[in-house]
């Protein structure tokens, strides 16, 4: 099916059959957590998420500031919650450059995450469906297109990040709506090349993560993918917690975030200078991305 081309959300359906939906059912009971050879080392172990960390209140038009992506030539970039709003960052100079929208008539939905491929633009809603544009100049309404991915009748959508490694798009489980995801944290993978899903997804048992975060619960609000490592870092806002994991699903660490400087994390993304940025729902006041800077060498 093509996909659809206009300044309109225009809706759609790109399911998988339904034999496909049987075998994500099957692998997600009978898969194991792989091994991966060689060292193994926990991107977290590079930041200090106690110690000083630089913190930059955004301006109001960002309140509710969802996810965060580094393009490829470095710049970062965020995406409001409720509207296909994307905006050009400089935490360093604490500025915003740019902001552009998805539609001459803006594309308004529950968006949970963003992810930037190349030169091409995706945000993905609560059930699962990408919107893909390229970027736009300051104030422009640039043209979008929708795809359906049916991950929605499995669970609620929050997060996305690009894979280099097979060109796909991964989708993070926040809620299971299917009781087969209930027992795990499950990443779907979503391909560029076919625009369909790959099978299997990505099921780390949701114990593996507890046992590294030390706590019960991680319902899955960010991710983003450690351009030295190629490891995954998410993040959970309600629970407050920090899980890293290699793209095999081997759990390397977690922990806790600090509630006074995390009320609600919802976006995280490691940057091209090595740092760990978190950003955080206003919660009735002003948010705000926390920089944490890795640790000196010792």
């Amino acid at each position: 099916m093509k996909p659809t081309r206009s300044r309109l959300a225009t809706p759609g359906v790109l399911a998988p059959p339904a034999v496909a939906v049987l075998l994500w059912a099957a692998a997600l009971t009978a898969q194991e957590t792989p091994a991966r050879e060689g060292p193994v080392t926990d991107p977290l172990v590079r930041f200090d998420l106690a110690g000083p960390a630089e913190f930059w209140r955004l301006p109001g038009r960002l309140t509710e500031i969802s996810g965060l992506a580094v393009s490829p030539d470095g710049r970062l970039f965020a995406h409001d919650d409720e509207r296909a709003v994307i905006y050009e960052l400089d935490v360093d100079r604490t500025e915003m450059i740019k902001a552009f929208a998805m539609g001459d008539q803006l594309a308004r939905a529950d968006f949970e995450g963003l992810a930037i491929a190349g030169e091409r633009f995706y945000l993905v809603t609560s059930d699962g469906r990408i919107y893909e544009s390229r970027e736009g100049a300051d104030d422009e309404r640039v043209l979008y297109n929708t795809y359906g991915t049916g991950i929605g009748r499995w669970c609620e959508v929050e997060g996305l990040a690009h894979e280099h490694m097979d060109d796909t798009l991964l989708i993070l489980c926040k809620t299971a709506r299917d009781s087969s995801l209930e027992s795990s944290v499950t990443v779907f993978r979503w391909s560029l090349a076919t625009r369909e899903l790959v099978d299997p997804p990505l099921s780390v048992p949701l114990e593996h993560v507890e046992e590294a975060t030390d706590q019960r619960g991680f319902a899955a609000s960010g991710i983003a993918r450690d351009p030295m490592s190629g490891d995954y870092v998410l993040i959970a806002a309600q629970d407050r917690a920090v899980v890293s994991m290699t793209r095999e699903g081997v759990v390397l660490g977690g922990g806790r975030l600090d509630a006074d400087r995390h009320p609600q994390a919802e976006g995280v993304i490691l940057d091209a200078m090595g740092r760990l940025l978190i950003a955080d729902e206003g919660r009735g006041a002003r948010a705000r991305i926390t920089v944490y800077p890795p640790r000196p060498p010792e």
